[in-house]
């Protein structure tokens, strides 16, 4: 009987991720988690998904860098044709930071983020336990790479 091989994700992610339920459109939701959580998000270019069949599916994205204070903020739809992470299709968008500044957790930002009321809620999300994330986050990382690089050449995420 042939051996099986599975590949296993490297798991070396930092990220802090929350699901957001709302009917706001991406924009607005953007002003509304930059004024109460103090973000800097707008948007920039979508984040591509490919598909197995050679498809390709654009997802809004908006990013909020901050170099002084070292936190990286990224807010991307789940929803256009397909679902961007199937396994959390119940949330309408993912809040992705890797850092938040010392004095706030991510319970503090949860919490503050289910304050708004045009948001319906917010819930911190385990990678590990959410089947898919981390191929999406593997995903995430190359196209923000590249995302981060075009940046120093052009002003499309300005780092303040």
């Amino acid at each position: 009987m042939p051996k099986k091989h599975f590949i296993t994700p490297s798991g070396s992610h930092d990220y802090l991720i929350a699901g957001v339920v709302t009917t706001l459109p991406g924009f607005r939701l953007c002003y509304f988690l930059n004024k109460a959580l103090g973000l800097r998000l707008s948007r920039v270019s979508d984040f591509i998904s490919r598909q197995s069949d050679d498809s390709e599916i654009a997802y809004p994205l908006y990013a909020g860098i901050d170099a002084e204070k070292q936190i990286n903020g990224y807010l991307i739809s789940n929803k256009s044709s397909q679902y961007l992470v199937p396994s959390l299709r119940q949330f309408d968008f993912l809040l992705i930071t890797d850092g938040l500044p010392l004095n706030i957790s991510m319970a503090d930002l949860v919490k503050k983020a289910n304050l708004i009321p045009q948001i319906q809620f917010v819930q911190s999300i385990d990678i590990s336990l959410a089947k898919g994330l981390d191929i999406f986050l593997e995903d995430f990382e190359m196209q923000l790479t590249s995302l981060l690089r075009r940046s120093k050449t052009s002003p499309e995420i300005q780092t303040e």
